[in-house]
């Protein structure tokens, strides 16, 4: 039985033969919106999060949407104090209420116009 030679290739190499090159993190762009939605898995955290993309489609800037579903980290946070809740760049916008998608196109000028 003879072995065959197999061709090896570097797995951190995946893209050097294609011609798109490996795509880069969100965060990298200073325009970028780091969305944060704090609730479980009910109704009403379910409508906040399609109301956010809905609003971040609308509002044209790049943006990562983060949901946190454990209670285990959302307790700890001294900062989220009712459900369903949302935070851009850090800073809490709302909680217990679900935003209107002008709401959080609001936000999203008011965050934008505070980065550099």
């Amino acid at each position: 039985m003879k072995r065959q030679d197999v061709k090896k290739t570097n797995p951190l190499n995946h893209f050097a033969n294609e011609k798109h090159r490996a795509p880069q993190p969100l965060m990298q762009s200073r325009f970028a919106m780091e969305i944060e939605v704090f609730g479980t898995e009910n109704e009403q955290s379910k409508q906040l999060v399609a109301a956010v993309r809905k609003a971040a489609q609308e509002f044209g800037k790049p943006y990562e949407l983060i949901r946190i579903t454990d209670m285990r980290i959302m307790i700890n946070l001294p900062h989220i104090a009712m459900l369903p809740a949302l935070a851009i760049d850090g800073k809490v916008k709302s909680m217990g209420v679900i935003p209107s998608v002008d709401e959080i196109k609001k936000f999203f000028k008011e965050t934008q116009g505070k980065q550099p």
